[in-house]
C-alpha cells in the first residue's frame, strides 16, 4: 500500500512518463521502463553469458568498431519486452526482426545513421549500464541529444539519422539492447 507521500511521487512519475508518451515526438523517451534489478539480469547476460562480436559499425562506410551481442534464441524475453513496449506506447502489436545489444568501450563512437528506410520500420533501444554524466554516451539525433539513463527506452522510426557516443569509463561499457520491428500493416 502506497502511503500519501509515495501516491504523490508515483503520480508525478506517472505525469512524465505520460508526457514523454507523445507520439508527435521524434524519439520518445520512457524513463524507468526496466527496473533496476532487471538491468542488472540483462547486463549480467550481456556481459557474461553471451558471445561478444568486434567489429560491429552503424554502417559499411563506418571504421569506429565496437562489440555486439546477438539474442535471436532469446524468444522469451523479446516476447516479454515487445510486450511491455506494446504496452507502454499504446501498440496493439509490433513485429520483430531482430534483437541485438550494442557495447560501446571509450573512443568506440557510431557514426551517423539510420537503421531502416522503410516508414513502417521503428528502432526501441533500451539503455542498460549505469546511467553517465550528462553529454557523454549521448544518444544523439540532428535535432536532438539524448542522456543516457539507467533503464530508458528510446523508441523512434528506424529512418531516423541518429548516432551513439561512448561512455568515459574503460571498465565499465556502454550498453543498449536494440529491438528492431515493424508496424503490422
Amino acid at each position: 500500500m502506497l502511503n500519501l507521500k509515495d501516491l504523490a511521487k508515483e503520480l508525478i512519475v506517472q505525469e512524465e512518463k505520460n508526457e514523454s508518451l507523445k507520439h508527435d515526438r521524434e524519439v520518445i523517451e520512457v524513463k524507468d521502463f526496466v527496473t533496476d534489478r532487471v538491468c542488472g539480469l540483462l547486463e549480467h547476460t550481456i556481459l557474461f553469458r553471451k558471445t561478444h562480436i568486434f567489429g560491429h559499425n552503424s554502417n559499411e562506410n563506418d571504421k569506429n568498431y565496437f562489440y555486439y551481442v546477438k539474442f535471436e534464441d532469446d524468444w522469451f524475453l523479446i516476447n516479454y519486452l515487445i510486450n511491455e513496449i506494446c504496452f507502454t506506447l499504446n501498440f496493439k502489436k509490433l513485429d520483430v526482426e531482430r534483437v541485438y545489444s550494442n557495447i560501446q568501450y571509450p573512443g568506440q563512437i557510431s557514426d551517423w545513421h539510420t537503421d531502416h528506410a522503410d516508414d513502417r520500420a521503428r528502432t526501441a533501444l533500451i539503455m542498460l549500464g549505469p546511467t553517465l554524466p550528462e553529454g557523454v554516451g549521448t544518444f544523439q539525433t540532428e535535432h536532438q541529444n539524448i542522456n543516457f539513463e539507467r533503464g530508458k527506452l528510446l523508441f523512434f522510426k528506424s529512418r531516423i539519422l541518429h548516432r551513439a557516443l561512448s561512455g568515459n569509463n574503460p571498465h565499465i561499457p556502454r550498453i543498449t539492447l536494440a529491438l528492431k520491428c515493424f508496424l503490422p500493416e
